[in-house]
């Protein structure tokens, strides 16, 4: 999925900020596409597009904070090796 570059300086902002607030949380790349899923459903479906950065902030920061509570909480990303095709992330917990 690609935001429209109207979009992308629309969202620069957000998205700058969504990093600074969350990349020592979770990965930069997961940031970056749960911001991008969100611009796409939410700027697709509103009929009035004013709002449309408010309620993808919201449902960002929220998404993101629900992800590293759950890293934060046992749950260890483990680094995928460089020359590995799966796409699929691999997280192990951490024994009680």
């Amino acid at each position: 999925m690609t935001v429209p570059e109207s979009n992308e300086v629309k969202f620069k902002a957000l998205r700058d900020d969504l990093h600074r607030r969350y990349d020592h949380v979770v990965d930069s790349a997961e940031v970056d596409r749960v911001l991008d899923e969100l611009i796409d459903d939410h700027a697709s479906k509103a009929n009035v597009q004013t709002f449309v950065p408010i309620i993808v902030e919201r449902d960002a920061a929220e998404a993101l904070e629900d992800r590293g509570c759950a890293m934060r909480s046992g749950a260890t990303a483990v680094a995928r090796s460089s020359s590995s095709a799966s796409t699929t992330p691999v997280v192990r917990r951490s024994p009680r």
